[in-house]
């Protein structure tokens, strides 16, 4: 049990939250290690002291104190024991009338991972890049995909430099400036835009057989804590993963993941390449498309497949086959939370 006050842990709390393994390393059997160490596996917990850590970061102390206490008195009453907290279904109906908390309305909730997945130079990197731009400023770009508010983005793209990426940003600006001003995107990528490009580190590493989180992920954490959105591109150039194709590890690394969206509210989006046989066969529509594991797909809420028009797709738009290629196609095939739109079908009358 919590038997202590909020006074106790606040001077702890930064610490904790910042870098969870300073509990292993650093604490020397102070009264709380014990129940701090299972409050650090309770993502609901971690993401309320979180919350509660940007208030005392504001110099909001005496809220956050009082807020802390509530928590701290709720906790009295929980199974700390065995290190599981079980939801409170004290008002479920309450919970089920509760909206979805959407980035993008009715297509890319929050707490939830997404991946873009297509063939090599499909255009990826400039979908994720639009998409970027649309949360930074609050703006619709691609017509379905709406952004819930402006928010902030953390974007890493392994493969460019910052020129090349700046380019495509100026080159989207361009495209979309009937929507977007030049001073409003300028003042949305210096305050809401947290980029790194070419810095490729691997997020998780393998230790005895298990996938453990690199000080990479650690320092990424710490600055994602204000993130809405956090987009990946590629995977491949991050996951630090020994074979994509093992489920067993690639399921851990997704819930690494996810772990950064349940603890700070965001969404996670990373893009993917197609296996061979995918761009083969062009097999674009399936959850199986992607390469590696399936858990990939499996543990993703949300998945869109870009890939370029065949003949057939070209003349089913009235496009010309000669500027066929000037086009690609995006598909959904899973969407968890919303109505499965694209490929909905009229009732009968």
């Amino acid at each position: 049990m919590l038997g202590y006050n909020a006074d106790d842990i606040l001077g702890e709390l930064k610490v904790v939250l910042t870098n969870p393994e300073a509990l292993y390393s650093s604490f020397r059997g102070d009264r709380y290690t014990a129940d701090l160490k299972r409050l650090t596996q309770n993502e609901r917990v971690i993401y309320d002291l979180k919350s509660i850590l940007l208030d005392v970061e504001r110099g909001d102390v005496a809220d956050a104190k009082d807020r802390l206490e509530t928590v701290t008195a709720t906790l009295q009453h929980a199974e700390l024991s065995t290190g599981i907290a079980f939801d409170d279904l004290t008002d479920w109906r309450a919970i089920a009338d509760r909206p979805i908390d959407w980035v993008f309305d009715n297509v890319l909730p929050r707490r939830a991972c997404g991946c873009i997945t297509g063939p090599g130079a499909v255009g990826k990197s400039m979908a994720a890049l639009t998409l970027t731009i649309s949360a930074i400023t609050g703006k619709t770009l691609f017509p379905a995909f709406t952004p819930s508010r402006p928010m902030r983005v953390i974007a890493l793209f392994g493969e460019d430099p910052v020129e090349q990426v700046a380019k495509r940003l100026l080159a989207i600006g361009a495209v979309h400036e009937d929507k977007v001003l030049r001073d409003e995107l300028d003042s949305a990528i210096v305050d809401r835009l947290g980029l790194l490009c070419a810095q490729a580190e691997p997020l998780t590493q393998l230790r005895n057989n298990v996938v453990v989180p690199t000080a990479f992920y650690q320092r990424l954490s710490h600055e994602a804590r204000t993130a809405d959105l956090i987009i990946i591109d590629p995977l491949s150039k991050f996951h630090g993963l020994p074979s994509e194709n093992d489920n067993a590890l690639v399921s851990q690394f997704m819930n690494l993941l996810q772990g950064w969206a349940n603890v700070n509210g965001a969404a996670v989006l990373f893009c993917h390449h197609f296996s061979k046989e995918a761009v083969r066969d062009r097999t674009s529509h399936l959850q199986v498309a992607p390469r590696g594991a399936s858990a990939f797909i499996d543990e993703s809420r949300w998945v869109a497949t870009l890939q370029t028009f065949d003949d057939k797709t070209a003349a089913s738009f009235n496009i010309d086959l000669e500027e066929a290629w000037r086009y690609v196609q995006l598909r959904v095939p899973k969407q968890n939370y919303s109505e499965h739109r694209f490929s909905r079908k009229p009732k009968p009358p």
